[in-house]
């Protein structure tokens, strides 16, 4: 990256630019430019609406209302057919046919009928549409229930047992319905908000559908018009399942898409099966299921049990018990859900809010242990009932929408209905062999129930970390594979390949060419190198003991078919190609051509640049053959593209002896002749030298090769560096290099003085410092952890809401003066955001704030609902409060709002230039003092004066040029 005067030019992975913009330059983003499409300000006449108020409230926003209100009344009808149903399910069942080891068959019955609905739903899933199976469903219920109607007055013991079956089938198969769809409106942090309601509307229809059935219990013929009510209920459903489909259809963001592969109609249920046992968050999330359904399979069970015993043979009766409790579970489950449930999650996490229910039913389940009283099992129904319902479904829902897969609607149905049937057989078969123990049944049931607790209870804390994984996972980027890649040289096609390339008249044909050569043969390269031109062996050595290593094609003596084409080479006007053509020929064939490198070696004439270049880029003979006198005999007659290359060669031998006639050429006009001295003076390590290559810092073109000198110096040069660093008398230009040099040198002291340049009141210096931490952190990790890095955090948060503020205060601007300050604003939030993820990213674990940055500020909706909610789980205490807005904002202005109440800033737009004018961003000062100047505020003109003091140029010459254009001059008091 180059920076200048705070105007940055990037290629940055970091970055995100959007379509359209320029290459390597910071655009704007498509994400932030569709957040400002909605800016409009609250109306100023009466305050809020109720409505607004309302939503607020409700966490929606009035876009999401009608779509938000239809799914929630799907619920609320949903789950109060399902109350009303298994009133009448259990009453009938419990009082006309009894408890006895007929009721846990019957969830074996439903698990297998489970199995066999999933294949056939998969099948429909590749004919029709979601919305078309949910309504034939739909309908496919009311027939069968008007089916069940006339046979209810009278009816046989098998009447009762199939209403059972299509009971239980009912009961899961409707809800399962509405949360699918629900799951296909809504990605991860608009669920987060939104599912909380939806489960409200659901909680609140169970209590109405319970209490309501209690009060039509009061006599046995009132069944059959609760029949006929639910069926009047599921076709208002059906009616609701097609606006929610027609109303989510108009919504831009409502369907959700599933990137991935789609799914054949071949992968059947074995694949999805397959699927999920491969994917250790979803085979979490099964078990999670199963063993929440074996459990609260056990609890009901029992609770029917002592319900049968209380009220025996009584229908009536049962069914104004059960409806009634179902109401008061469904109505506590409310009050939860509103008050706790969405506090429990964004608190403590979907982990703790899964981990709450099976440690109130192992605690509930001691109590009835020791009690073993009716009232007891009463209230571990109560206790189950009252949290499955709310923060327990919430959250196992909210499990499904991270999953970026075609195939999570298909395994979702398969865990809601098949897993989680398979999991009520579990725990029928293992109430039935624990009821069958010698001794009292409710000690056997209780003790097994608490053991199952304590897995489910493991499965859930399990999950919880699998959850954040899950995230991270859809938010990572994947290295495609390099297009550019070694040839293997053993194949006939990459042989001619080379020879053609090698014959080319283009320079980087052949270049390339060569390069493959060395890298086919990097092996054999490094041996050759060890034995042939290492300081221990002698140059021109023809003794027949010692053994060379050769090229070889497929024998022992074959010549490679490239080496005609390579000796051309040595020849080639390009020092570079004709070096490594030498190298190559040196590999194939050591005693020609090593014998002429000796002689040009050990010559009192300088050899030619191709001489030179070998040694400088492959290495040196033994080093008695380059004395230092040699050298300096061939520097006095070298011409400049001569001395450049021994410049490079005394900096590889790094002798102090050279450093009077690098001295020489560092003054020298050439500019690369003039660099290589440079970074050869760092290699001599001449602790007289290291002023004048931080002087060197301040030219743009000796930057690069003073960095590379200093970097040669070690520890050694840090305390020099620091005193640059910390001194205000150095020229700017040359304190914004010394971070670059503090992060190649790899100690702890320059990690320590990088984390205290994050606080610098210039922005090139803490950027450049924050960005060498980023590599640092990568590399080997940092010695510090958040409390270091978290001021500076809260700085650019901070800046962030000065920026937007101006930006919201700026809007009405239009194509006026502010137009390019306006801008620049928007460029520097984008940079502010940047350093936000960054900063995260020095604390955070490895690559989460990375990731998270890509999927905030890609295009893809899903993954910044995934990228926002990875750190809001991440995240915690002040940082959360104000990073957290910023992420998840919708509309600016209500971000900018958040921003002047916690930092008090300005509401009107000449105080919040004032405010700017102090900040240390310099293109942005200079480009409010230039709207300034032009729009004639002259309440500000005594900002712009101090302008004139300044620590960096650009400011205080655009301050003099808007003062004298102004009409006063900088002197005027």
């Amino acid at each position: 990256m180059h920076e200048d005067s705070g105007r940055t030019f990037t290629r940055d992975p970091w970055r995100a630019p959007g379509p359209g913009s320029s290459p390597g330059l910071t655009a704007q983003p498509e994400w932030a430019a569709a957040r400002r499409l909605s800016t409009a300000r609250p109306s100023e006449k009466g305050g809020s609406s109720l409505l607004d108020k309302t939503l607020e409230l409700l966490q929606i926003r009035r876009e999401e209302a009608p779509l938000a209100l239809l799914v929630t009344l799907y619920f609320f009808l949903a789950l109060a057919s399902v109350s009303m149903i298994k009133s009448v399910q259990n009453a009938f069942y419990l009082g006309r046919v009894g408890f006895d080891w007929r009721l846990p068959s019957l969830y074996v019955v439903l698990a297998l009928i489970s199995g066999l609905g999933v294949v056939f739903y998969r099948r429909l899933s590749h004919r029709f549409s979601r919305v078309a199976i949910n309504g034939a469903t739909l309908v496919a219920l009311i027939l069968s229930l008007i089916a069940f109607i006339p046979l209810f007055p009278g009816g046989s013991s098998w009447t009762y047992i199939l209403f059972y079956v299509w009971g239980g089938i009912f009961s899961i198969l409707v809800p399962t319905q509405g949360w699918m769809l629900a799951y296909q409106l809504y990605a991860t942090r608009k669920a987060k908000r939104i599912f909380g309601l939806l489960g409200t509307g659901g909680i609140l229809g169970g209590a109405g559908g319970g209490y309501y059935a209690a009060w039509m219990g009061r006599s046995d013929v009132q069944a059959e018009g609760l029949l006929t009510q639910v069926a009047v209920m599921l076709g208002l459903m059906a009616l609701l399942m097609a606006l929610i489909a027609r109303q989510g259809r108009r919504d831009s963001a409502g369907v959700r898409q599933h990137p991935g592969a789609v799914v054949s109609s071949a992968d059947g249920v074995t694949g999805t099966l397959r699927f999920i046992f491969q994917s250790p968050y979803l085979a979490s999330l099964a078990g999670v299921v199963l063993a929440s359904a074996c459990v609260t399979t056990v609890v009901d069970l029992l609770y029917k049990q002592v319900l049968e015993e209380e009220f025996s043979g009584s229908p009536g009766e049962i069914t104004q018990f059960f409806g009634g409790l179902l109401g008061t579970i469904f109505v506590f489950s409310a009050l939860f859900q509103l008050l706790g449930t969405n506090r429990v999650i964004r608190r403590f996490g979907i982990g703790v809010g899964l981990l709450l229910l099976p440690l109130t039913i192992m605690g509930a389940n001691i109590l009835v242990l020791i009690v073993g009283a009716f009232w007891t099992v009463i209230g571990l129904k109560i206790a189950d009932g009252c949290l499955r319902s709310s923060l327990h479904k919430t959250s196992l829902e909210l499990l499904y929408v991270p999953i970026t897969d075609t195939r999570t609607l298909t395994v979702k149905g398969l865990i809601d209905l098949a897993v989680f049937r398979l999991g009520d057989a579990l725990g029928a078969t293992l109430f039935l062999a624990l009821a069958s123990l010698p001794g009292p049944a409710l000690l056997w049931v209780g003790s097994g129930a608490l053991l199952a607790s304590v897995a489910w209870a493991a499965l859930s804390w399990n999950i919880g970390g699998e959850y954040v994984r899950v995230l991270r996972r859809s938010l990572e980027v994947r290295p495609t594979p390099s297009a550019r890649r070694a040839l293997n040289l053993r194949e006939k096609a990459a042989e001619t390949t080379l020879v053609e390339a090698l014959q080319s008249e283009s320079d980087s044909k052949v270049r390339f060419a060569l390069h493959q050569l060395l890298e086919g043969w990097a092996d054999r390269q490094d041996e050759l190198l060890a034995e042939v031109l290492t300081e221990g062996t002698e140059l021109a050595s023809q003794s027949d003991d010692i053994v060379l290593p050769r090229f070889t094609g497929d024998g022992p003596t074959e010549v490679p078919p490239w080496v005609a084409s390579v000796e051309p080479l040595l020849e080639h006007p390009e020092p570079e190609i004709a070096a490594i053509a030498l190298h190559l020929l040196i590999l194939l064939d050591p005693e020609r051509h090593l014998g002429q490198l000796r002689q040009a070696c050990s010559s009192r004439e300088i050899p030619d640049p191709v001489c030179l270049y070998f040694l400088v880029r492959f290495g040196l003979p033994r080093q008695s053959q380059l004395a230092s006198e040699t050298l300096q005999r061939w520097a006095r007659e070298a011409s400049p593209r001569h001395a450049e290359l021994l410049a490079r060669l005394m900096g590889r031998l790094g002798r102090k002896e050279f450093v009077p006639t690098l001295l020489e050429w560092a003054e020298r006009p050439e500019r690369a002749l003039a660099t290589s001295a440079l970074r050869a003076l760092g290699q001599c390590r001449d602790p007289r030298q290291v002023r004048l290559l931080i002087q060197a810092l301040s030219p743009h073109w000796s930057r690069s090769a003073a960095r590379d000198a200093l970097v040669s110096y070690g520890r050694p040069v840090l305390p020099d560096l620091l005193e640059v660093l910390a001194s205000t008398k150095t020229k700017l230009e040359v304190r914004r290099e010394i971070p670059q040099i503090l992060a190649r040198l790899s100690t702890d002291a320059a990690v320590e003085a990088l984390v205290s340049s994050l606080y610098s009141s210039d922005p090139v210096i803490s950027f450049r410092a924050l960005r060498a931490l980023n590599k640092i952190r990568e590399k080997r990790g940092l010695p510090f952890g958040e409390f270091s890095f978290s001021p500076a955090l809260q700085i650019w948060v901070r800046e962030y809401y000065e920026l937007l503020n101006l930006d919201i205060l700026m809007e009405d601007r239009g194509d006026g003066p502010g137009r390019l300050a306006r801008k620049v604003v928007r460029e520097r939030l984008d940079r502010c955001t940047e350093k936000i993820f960054r900063g995260l990213e020095l604390f955070l674990p490895p690559g989460d704030a990375y990731f998270s940055y890509l999927g905030f500020t890609g295009d893809a909706p899903e993954l910044r609902e995934n990228a926002i909610e990875l750190i809001d789980l991440r995240i915690r205490g002040e940082l959360r409060e104000t990073i957290l807005p910023i992420v998840t904002g919708y509309n600016q202005t209500e971000v900018a709002q958040k921003g002047r109440t916690l930092y008090r800033l300005p509401s009107d737009l000449e105080r919040g230039f004032s405010e700017v004018l102090f900040q240390a961003d310099p293109w942005l000062k200079c480009c409010i003092i230039a709207t300034v100047k032009a729009e004639g505020i002259s309440n500000l003109k005594d900002r712009v004066r101090q302008a004139l003091e300044d620590i960096d140029p650009l400011v205080r010459e655009t301050a003099q040029w808007a003062l004298e254009t102004w009409g006063t001059g900088p002197t005027e008091s």
